[in-house]
């Protein structure tokens, strides 16, 4: 595994935020020119990461390694009442499979608990990275779903 830095995501990095999910849309949006992906889309652009990155409800860490000022990965975390939502997890392709996703969970994890967050966490994964999820202790709770152009499978960690 690389050597990485993490800190908590600055307004200023939303580009690159906006950039590195982008990049990646093609594992999780099946037809990203359809008319229903325009949610999601829309929902990923440098102006809408950084309002979420200013929104208190919400918690993003990024991920660097070896001086390189691009993105390793990011992580985004959203409070809802007794769990958190992983509301993104994303890592360069280029490091897919070096724990770049197990580093970002672990600390996004332990700072909601050092938080005072005790409950569990959910995520809406995409179907390319079930299996990444199981490897973190994840479930599904449902079967593969379509909302807004995005085919996702709901999963749930319990803390065990």
């Amino acid at each position: 595994m690389p050597s990485l830095h993490i800190a908590t995501a600055r307004p200023a990095q939303a580009g690159h935020i906006s950039a590195l999910i982008n990049a990646l849309a093609g594992y999780f949006v099946p037809d990203p020119t359809h008319d229903s992906a325009a949610a999601f889309l829309a929902s990923v652009t440098p102006a809408a990461i950084s309002a979420l990155i200013d929104n208190p409800a919400c918690r993003y860490y990024v991920a660097s390694h070896g001086g390189n000022p691009a993105l390793a990965g990011v992580i985004a975390l959203r409070q809802l009442p007794a769990r958190h939502h992983v509301h993104h997890l994303f890592v360069a392709p280029e490091l897919h499979g070096q724990g770049v996703a197990r580093t970002l969970w672990q600390h996004a994890r332990d700072a909601a608990g050092n938080d005072g967050h005790a409950g569990g966490f959910s995520v809406n994964s995409s179907v390319f990275a079930v299996p990444m999820y199981e490897r973190l202790g994840f479930i599904a709770t449902g079967p593969e779903a379509e909302k807004n152009g995005i085919c996702f499978v709901p999963m749930q960690y319990d803390g065990r």
